[in-house]
C-alpha cells in the first residue's frame, strides 16, 4: 500500500515538473544498486612528496653494532652530501632540499661485522641490517628516489665511486 502512494506521488511530481514519465518506466519493485567499485577523482588522489633523506646508524651492542660511518651520496657527482662519524654514538646523516634523482644510502666499518641503519624520507622509512665488508663507505644500504621517496634496499653490497667517508658535510647529531 505503501509503494503504491509512493508511486502517485512521483508520477504526479514527474507530471508537474514537465517530465515525461509513463507509468511503465516505474517499477513496482525498487531494488537498492549494488556498487562494485569505487574510483577516486584525480583532484582527490593524494601523493607524498619527499626532499629530505635521514639515515640514522643504531646504537651498538648485540648482532647490530654502529656502522664507522653512515653518508648519503649523489652518484651522478659522486660528491657526499651529508655523512655521519657514528663511531662511538648512534649519529644521523641528513640531505634536505634534494632535487629529483636517486640517492644512495652507504656505510663502512674497520671490520667485517653487521649493522642497522634506519632510513627515512618524509615519505617512508626503512630499517636495514647488512654486513659490511670494505672500508671507505662503500656497502650500500638503500638507493633512495626523490621525490617520491621510495627506499629501495641495496643488499649491503659493495659498490665504488669517488666519494669517501671523510668527506661529509655534516657530523652526527644525537
Amino acid at each position: 500500500m505503501f509503494r503504491d502512494s509512493r508511486r502517485r506521488v512521483l508520477k504526479s511530481i514527474a507530471a508537474g515538473g514537465g517530465a515525461v514519465i509513463t507509468g511503465g518506466s516505474l517499477t513496482k519493485d525498487w531494488v537498492k544498486p549494488v556498487v562494485k567499485s569505487v574510483v577516486l577523482p584525480a583532484h582527490a588522489q593524494t601523493s607524498c612528496v619527499a626532499s629530505s633523506i635521514t639515515a640514522t646508524s643504531m646504537p651498538g651492542g648485540g648482532a647490530a653494532p654502529l656502522a664507522r660511518f653512515v653518508v648519503i651520496v649523489d652518484p651522478d657527482t659522486g660528491q657526499v652530501l651529508c655523512g655521519a662519524e657514528t663511531e662511538d654514538v648512534a649519529g644521523s646523516a641528513v640531505a634536505s632540499g634534494l632535487g629529483p634523482g636517486e640517492y644512495l644510502v652507504l656505510a663502512d666499518s674497520e671490520e667485517t661485522d653487521t649493522h642497522t641503519i634506519t632510513i627515512s624520507t618524509e615519505c617512508s622509512s626503512e630499517t636495514l641490517t647488512y654486513t659490511t665488508t670494505s672500508l671507505d663507505c662503500n656497502n650500500l644500504f638503500a638507493t633512495v628516489s626523490i621525490p617520491d621517496g621510495t627506499i629501495t634496499p641495496g643488499g649491503g653490497q659493495v659498490v665504488t665511486g669517488p666519494w669517501s667517508c671523510e668527506d661529509g658535510a655534516c657530523g652526527p647529531s644525537n
